[in-house]
């Protein structure tokens, strides 16, 4: 397979009831989509092995997904249509075709039911955890973060994230963790540390005083798509590192869950 196949994709949008088609169309040869492109063709070489030409020979390609949507996608439900060409000296001889129907939906983390269970007076005199939702429209619960600390909160104070699955009812340990100071954590991470950074703690160390972190979401785009199970509960440990004391800890129930809202990417930035 090489580049004298040619590959048409054209796009219809779902509307009243009926595919309509719409002005998104995609036009490759085909090593130039598997080497390069990101929306099929990454995909594609994946399933493949390696990049384009193979060898002639029979294929299995599975476990197909698309990984990269453009923010602009002008739908999001639909159908696509590709015809397979054959060009050769000149000659355009159709080799095959089909369609496959479309949904645009985002994985995302699902929070409620946050608590804090512990705050030490020496570090901190208060400390709340809530998780707020803003109407039917939005599905996404928002986290936010209040506290009022005694101390700078610097590279001396770990945070212990521990993943736990919902399994017959329980809670069970699961083998995510993560491990960082709290420096490392707001500056470089981009699981936790991105949202926290969206919601304005862009320096370290912090001065003692009140903090009122509002709107905090995990970017979908962070997510891994293997995520191992879909409903558990997330621990987190603080502690200062030089006189180890428990600075506090909390947890907060969390699910994956899918939003196919034509804005649903505005929603986690």
């Amino acid at each position: 397979m090489n580049n004298s196949l040619t590959l048409d994709f054209y796009f219809y949008q779902f509307l009243t009831n009926r595919y309509q088609p719409s002005f998104v169309e995609m036009h490759f040869k085909f090593c130039d989509m598997i080497n390069a492109d990101p929306f099929f063709g990454a995909s594609m070489r994946r399933a493949l092995g390696g990049n384009c030409p193979y060898p002639p020979g029979e294929y299995d390609m599975t476990n197909l997904s698309i990984p990269f949507v453009p923010k602009s996608f002008p739908f999001v439900k639909g159908r696509i249509y590709c015809n397979v060409s054959f060009v050769n000296g000149g000659v355009t001889l159709p080799v095959g075709g089909g369609s496959i129907d479309m949904e645009i939906k985002i994985t995302y983390i699902s929070v409620e039911h946050p608590q804090v269970t512990y705050y030490h007076p020496k570090y901190l005199t208060y400390a709340n955890l809530t998780s707020v939702r803003y109407g039917r429209s939005n599905p996404v619960y928002y986290v936010g973060l209040n506290f009022v600390s005694l101390v700078p909160i610097d590279s001396n104070i770990y945070v212990d994230v521990y993943f736990h699955e919902l399994l017959t009812n329980q809670y069970k340990r699961s083998f995510i963790e993560f491990h960082f100071n709290w420096c490392y954590l707001t500056e470089k991470d981009m699981f936790f540390g991105a949202a926290l950074r969206a919601a304005g703690i862009n320096n370290c160390p912090l001065p003692p005083g009140p903090y009122n972190l509002n709107n905090m979401t995990i970017n979908p785009s962070v997510i891994p798509k293997g995520f191992p199970f879909t409903r558990g509960r997330i621990y987190a440990n603080f502690t200062h590192l030089k006189t180890k004391d428990r600075v506090a800890d909390g947890y907060i129930d969390m699910r994956l869950a899918t939003v196919n809202t034509k804005n649903s990417k505005s929603l986690f930035e």
